[in-house]
Protein backbone atom coordinates (compact mmCIF):
# COMPACT_ATOMS: atom_id res chain seq x y z
CA UNK A 1 0.00 0.00 0.00
CA UNK A 2 1.46 3.31 -1.09
CA UNK A 3 0.28 6.63 0.32
CA UNK A 4 0.77 9.96 -1.36
CA UNK A 5 3.07 12.59 0.11
CA UNK A 6 0.05 14.74 1.04
CA UNK A 7 -1.55 11.89 3.02
CA UNK A 8 1.70 11.08 4.82
CA UNK A 9 2.15 14.74 5.76
CA UNK A 10 -1.39 14.86 7.12
CA UNK A 11 -0.86 11.68 9.17
CA UNK A 12 2.41 13.07 10.59
CA UNK A 13 0.74 16.37 11.59
CA UNK A 14 -2.12 14.51 13.28
CA UNK A 15 0.39 12.38 15.20
CA UNK A 16 2.27 15.46 16.37
CA UNK A 17 -0.98 17.12 17.45
CA UNK A 18 -2.06 14.08 19.44
CA UNK A 19 1.36 13.88 21.09
CA UNK A 20 1.14 17.53 22.17
CA UNK A 21 -2.37 16.92 23.50
CA UNK A 22 -1.13 13.94 25.55
CA UNK A 23 1.73 16.01 26.96
CA UNK A 24 -0.76 18.71 27.94
CA UNK A 25 -2.92 16.18 29.80
CA UNK A 26 0.12 14.88 31.69
CA UNK A 27 1.23 18.37 32.69
CA UNK A 28 -2.19 19.44 33.92
CA UNK A 29 -2.86 16.14 35.70
CA UNK A 30 0.38 16.53 37.67
CA UNK A 31 -0.38 20.08 38.79
CA UNK A 32 0.63 20.64 42.44
CA UNK A 33 -2.83 21.83 43.50
CA UNK A 34 -4.56 18.64 42.40
CA UNK A 35 -2.94 16.37 45.00
CA UNK A 36 -3.21 16.37 48.73
CA UNK A 37 0.07 17.16 50.42
CA UNK A 38 1.76 14.19 52.07
CA UNK A 39 1.78 14.40 55.84
CA UNK A 40 5.12 14.47 57.60
CA UNK A 41 5.53 11.41 59.80
CA UNK A 42 7.59 11.30 62.96
CA UNK A 43 10.04 8.46 63.55
CA UNK A 44 7.62 6.19 65.42
CA UNK A 45 4.80 6.83 62.98
CA UNK A 46 7.03 6.15 60.00
CA UNK A 47 8.27 2.88 61.50
CA UNK A 48 4.70 1.86 62.33
CA UNK A 49 3.59 2.60 58.77
CA UNK A 50 6.51 0.59 57.36
CA UNK A 51 5.77 -2.34 59.67
CA UNK A 52 2.13 -2.29 58.54
CA UNK A 53 3.21 -2.41 54.90
CA UNK A 54 5.66 -5.23 55.62
CA UNK A 55 2.90 -7.24 57.33
CA UNK A 56 0.65 -6.78 54.30
CA UNK A 57 3.47 -7.91 52.01
CA UNK A 58 4.09 -10.99 54.18
CA UNK A 59 0.39 -11.90 54.01
CA UNK A 60 0.45 -11.51 50.23
CA UNK A 61 3.55 -13.72 49.95
CA UNK A 62 1.92 -16.39 52.13
CA UNK A 63 -1.22 -16.30 50.00
CA UNK A 64 0.83 -16.62 46.81
CA UNK A 65 2.82 -19.48 48.31
CA UNK A 66 -0.38 -21.33 49.21
CA UNK A 67 -1.76 -20.83 45.72
CA UNK A 68 1.53 -22.00 44.22
CA UNK A 69 1.49 -25.18 46.33
CA UNK A 70 -2.11 -25.95 45.35
CA UNK A 71 -1.35 -25.43 41.67
CA UNK A 72 1.81 -27.55 41.92
CA UNK A 73 -0.22 -30.36 43.53
CA UNK A 74 -2.82 -30.13 40.74
CA UNK A 75 -0.13 -30.13 38.05
CA UNK A 76 1.67 -33.11 39.53
CA UNK A 77 -1.61 -34.99 39.78
CA UNK A 78 -2.43 -34.47 36.12
CA UNK A 79 1.00 -35.02 34.54
CA UNK A 80 1.78 -38.77 34.90
CA UNK A 81 -0.71 -39.96 32.27
CA UNK A 82 0.31 -37.44 29.67
CA UNK A 83 3.97 -37.76 30.59
CA UNK A 84 4.03 -41.53 30.06
CA UNK A 85 2.13 -41.12 26.78
CA UNK A 86 4.57 -38.47 25.57
CA UNK A 87 7.59 -40.56 26.61
CA UNK A 88 6.22 -43.60 24.79
CA UNK A 89 5.53 -41.59 21.66
CA UNK A 90 8.99 -40.01 21.70
CA UNK A 91 10.67 -43.40 22.09
CA UNK A 92 8.53 -44.86 19.30
CA UNK A 93 9.30 -41.97 16.95
CA UNK A 94 13.00 -42.23 17.77
CA UNK A 95 13.00 -45.84 16.66
CA UNK A 96 12.90 -47.34 20.13
CA UNK A 97 10.26 -49.66 21.47
CA UNK A 98 8.50 -49.21 24.82
CA UNK A 99 7.99 -52.96 25.15
CA UNK A 100 10.49 -55.27 23.41
CA UNK A 101 8.07 -58.21 23.61
CA UNK A 102 5.52 -56.32 21.50
CA UNK A 103 7.99 -54.84 19.05
CA UNK A 104 10.15 -57.84 18.22
CA UNK A 105 10.92 -57.42 14.58
CA UNK A 106 13.74 -59.06 12.79
CA UNK A 107 16.18 -56.92 10.83
CA UNK A 108 17.62 -59.95 9.05
CA UNK A 109 16.81 -60.33 5.37
CA UNK A 110 14.14 -62.86 4.58
CA UNK A 111 15.49 -66.17 3.26
CA UNK A 112 14.08 -67.39 0.03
Amino acid sequence: MTLSAHTLTLVALIAIGLSLLAIGFVVFAAAPGSREPASDLTGDDAVGALLGKIERLEQAVRALNGTDRRQQFQIEGSVPGSLSYGTTRSRMSAGGCPSPARCSTSMEPASS
